[in-house]
């Protein structure tokens, strides 16, 4: 017997899977110079769905004295991640914004290409 679900309640974050990271302090070899190095954390994966950049998100964003890059909608995530680097393909990504929808359990993070 089939069953019915009702699909209309959740949109498809078909466009792939978002890798939330956090940069954390390792310790390594204190011998050397530099005694400490950056690395990463993963916080997270996260399904989501491409958005379009309008004209009101870009001009947002640039009162922050950021550029928008992309902007994604992804099911809502709990725990804070706004000072949080995302990695989508080979691309980097820092997180400018968070739009957060409660009634649709969404939220719409806003990022700028981030240099590496």
């Amino acid at each position: 017997m089939k069953k019915n679900y009702k699909m209309d309640s959740f949109d498809a974050f078909n466009d792939g899977i978002a890798i939330v990271t956090r940069e954390k302090t390792k310790k390594i070899d204190f011998s050397k110079a530099s005694s400490k190095e950056k690395d990463r954390e993963e916080i997270c994966r996260l399904r989501f769905a491409f958005m379009s950049n309008r004209v009101e998100d870009t001009e947002f964003i640039e009162s922050f004295g950021r550029t928008l890059s992309t902007k994604i909608k992804t099911r809502l995530y709990d725990h804070k991640i706004n000072d949080c680097i995302v990695l989508i393909g080979k691309d980097t990504y820092s997180i400018v914004y968070i739009d957060i929808d409660k009634k649709k359990k969404e939220m719409y993070l806003y990022m700028e290409q981030a240099e590496v």
